[in-house]
Order: C-alpha cells, then structure tokens, then sequence
C-alpha cells in the first residue's frame, strides 16, 4: 500500500482524474455515491465507476476503508495539479512555464478579477 506523500505507481488518466475530483471533494464518500453523482454528471454507469475506483486504488491516489466503502484521497490535489502542469509545460512549451501562462493569458480569455490575481501573485513572486 502506498502510503501518502509517495509518487504514484504510474499516471492516472483522465477519467480516474475525474473520479478523483469526486474524493478530493467529498473525502469520505463512498463508492455508490461516487457511482451515483457521475452517473447523473456524465453519464458513467455505476461499474465504470467501480472499475475506475479500483484502478485508483491500485495506483496509490486513494484508500477505501474496506468496512465503510468510504474514499479518501492519499495524494493531495494541489500536488497532482502541480504535476500536472510541469508535465504540459514541458511537453507543450519546452519547459517554459511562462511560455504556457503566456499562451492563456494572451488568449484574452482572462476575466478583469483573474487578471488582478495574476498580478497579486506576481507581485508576492517579487517580495519573496
């Protein structure tokens, strides 16, 4: 069993990206839940669902506790976000982090209140 702070075992893809959102949000809930909201969101039938839920548990990203059926996340989701955009970044723009936040916000698809954020956090990137 992984335990949490470790690297995955290998990469999840994006439907058990999908059903992750589900635990990230809701630590502790369980299978048919998890299996009955993305039935209604995307249409999954409840054995995707499980079948996903057990590939994520072999991975290492989550643990169900095997008398309640609840889920609870083993990597953290601001991690995985993080990992994420390392991998884009170096697949898509050859490891230019700012050639990848060049390509959104030149896309002019930023709102005012996301701009003014950018800009907040470009200005605490200065004072550290």
């Amino acid at each position: 069993k992984r335990k949490e702070g470790e690297p995955l075992k290998t990469e999840l893809s994006n439907s058990e990206l999908r059903v992750m959102h589900e635990i990230w949000n809701n630590p502790g809930t369980t299978s048919r839940d998890i299996a009955n909201t993305l039935f209604l969101t995307v249409r999954w039938s409840p054995g995707t669902t499980y079948t996903l839920l057990g590939r994520i548990e072999q991975k290492g990203a989550a643990h169900k506790d095997p008398t309640t059926t609840r889920w609870y996340p083993l990597i953290q989701k601001e991690s995985m976000q993080k990992e994420k955009l390392v991998k884009l970044a170096d697949t898509l723009f050859d490891g230019s982090v700012f050639s990848m936040l060049s390509a959104f916000v030149n896309d002019k698809s930023l709102s005012k209140d996301e701009v003014n954020q950018l800009k907040e956090l470009v200005d605490k990137l200065d004072k550290d």
